[in-house]
């Protein structure tokens, strides 16, 4: 067992004298809370660089920065002249995008693009942390063809188009239609590949538009609710509305029930008229 030595009480002749190991017996255990001297270890108080390792370590970390900066650099020169507002949002760079769909669509109003632009940028980047209390860097995605990754397909536009669905099949009309706004809001931003995604999106564009349209003739047939004649005009605006086959059939439903409450027979046998055409055709 290796004994505490005070130094304030031993001599330095006498330390000289004294070995450096000590034989430790196996039936020995440390007791007690041990002080670590820097002499045991042969720790020296300063370590002296020579100047040559000096400027190489001040050479290297200066290189290694200046070449991260001069990869992102490079990324914003070559999306720089790109006409896709996708990759602009892609790499952070909001105002370009912005500028791009002001020219491109017109666009005016922002605020509902914020939150998809910064969804964008964070989904197409990747932040690397080397070493602990270090601040992260950001690594941008980039394809095999040095154009950067936009996350974002007509896959991912399909699975909110089928979760707008099921919110109306249930008849959650409010929650519906903010979902059918996030899949337009998120066109723009689409890099696209081939005609067929291009045919693809502009059919997501027709049915989102139709249950958008649908959607807020319910709202304001709701606040109508005082007045059954516009209530029916409304009710009849909805059912006119290119919907999916089964929420066309509840539309003229809803119609058709209104209609008869009002004893407006003729319009009622309208509606049901449409509603057994519809079921022909979905049954064929």
């Amino acid at each position: 067992m290796v004994e505490e030595v005070e130094t304030q009480n031993v001599d330095i002749d006498m330390m000289a004298d004294v070995p450096q190991t000590k034989h430790v017996e196996e039936d020995e255990k440390p007791s007690g809370k041990q002080e670590v001297e820097a002499g045991a270890w042969d720790i020296e108080d300063e370590i002296e660089l020579t100047e040559d390792v000096t400027t190489e370590t001040t050479q290297a970390t200066t290189y290694n920065f200046q070449d991260q900066s001069d990869g992102r650099d490079r990324i914003k020169e070559k999306i720089a002249n790109s006409l896709l507002a996708g990759e602009h949002a892609s790499c952070g760079l909001f105002e370009s995008a912005k500028s791009l769909l002001s020219k491109q669509i017109g666009a005016v109003n922002f605020e509902p693009l914020e939150p998809v632009l910064r969804k964008i940028h964070a989904a197409s980047s990747i932040q690397l942390t080397a070493f602990p209390y270090t601040n992260a860097v950001t690594h941008q995605m980039m394809h095999e063809n040095g154009r950067p990754v936009v996350l974002g397909s007509v896959e991912q536009l399909k699975g909110l188009l089928k979760a707008a669905y099921k919110l109306t099949t249930e008849g959650k009309f409010a929650d519906a239609s903010k979902q059918f706004r996030e899949l337009l809001y998120h066109v723009p931003l689409l890099v696209l590949k081939t005609s067929d995604e291009e045919e693809d999106v502009k059919t997501l564009i027709k049915i989102a538009t139709e249950y958008i349209l649908a959607l807020k003739i319910d709202a304001v047939k709701r606040q109508s609710a005082s007045d059954p004649a516009r209530s029916l005009e409304l009710s009849a605006y909805m059912a006119a509305c290119n919907l999916q086959p089964v929420h066309r059939i509840l539309s003229l439903r809803a119609a058709m029930g209104l209609a008869h409450k009002l004893k407006d027979y003729i319009y009622a046998a309208f509606f049901a008229k449409k509603i057994v055409q519809i079921a022909e055709v979905c049954l064929r």
